[in-house]
């Protein structure tokens, strides 16, 4: 295997884009679920966050956010941002829960509360 373009050069004395690449690439890793049946969806995305890194474009807190994001909806853990998770009213809101993976609206009270879940029509 030959690389073409080795990001990590780029990078390598500079500890918070280091890290950042590090954490990119373990998540990766434990997203492949089979080691012989990568996902393409997946390489491209590392790929892409690696090379944001090493052009130092965007800052690397950011790259990591969105690398999680993207790669958790990839792996088939998309967040819920189609509806309040407290109120179920649908649409754009203020609010969102990293930890809990939602959205929340405004008036439904702080994200800080437990939330509900409602059950799923089918």
């Amino acid at each position: 295997m030959e690389g073409i373009e080795l990001y990590g050069k780029r990078f390598l004395d500079d500890y918070p884009r280091y890290t950042t690449a590090s954490a990119v690439v373990e998540t990766a890793e434990r997203l492949t679920p089979v080691e012989q049946e990568p996902s393409l969806r997946l390489f491209l995305l590392t790929l892409g966050a690696l090379r944001a890194l090493a052009e130092g474009a965007h800052a690397s807190t950011l790259v990591l956010d969105a690398y999680l994001l993207r790669s958790m909806g990839v792996a088939g853990w998309a967040p819920a941002l189609a509806e309040c998770a407290v109120c179920g009213t649908p649409g754009r809101h203020g609010a969102f829960s990293v930890p809990a993976g939602v959205v929340s609206a405004r008036t439904a009270g702080r994200l800080g509360r437990r939330i509900r879940r409602r059950p799923r029509s089918t």
